[in-house]
């Protein structure tokens, strides 16, 4: 009888219940993502480059071959570069 006897204030109980799960969700943001809001990359001491592979289609141009290979030597890709990093 005394379960009877309680008078129970839902809009009180879904409001705590409300509440509750805000300070959870809060606290979970605040503690597991500060380390990406606060995020400093580490500067680079030195820059790291890779060598990188080309391939020449050169069918039938054995004439101009040479020069191709000396301008695609003297090329400089640093942008490319910046894409992988």
């Amino acid at each position: 009888m005394k379960l009877l006897q309680l008078e129970i204030n839902w809009r009180l109980l879904v409001f705590y219940a409300f509440a509750g799960v805000t300070v959870v969700q809060l606290f979970y943001y605040w503690w597991f993502f500060r380390r990406l809001a606060f995020f400093l990359p580490r500067k680079k001491e030195k820059s790291q480059q890779h060598p990188i592979s080309v391939i020449v289609c050169a069918r039938d141009q054995a004439a101009k071959f040479n020069a191709t290979m000396t301008q695609l030597h003297q090329q400089r890709l640093e942008a490319i570069g910046r894409l992988f990093r």
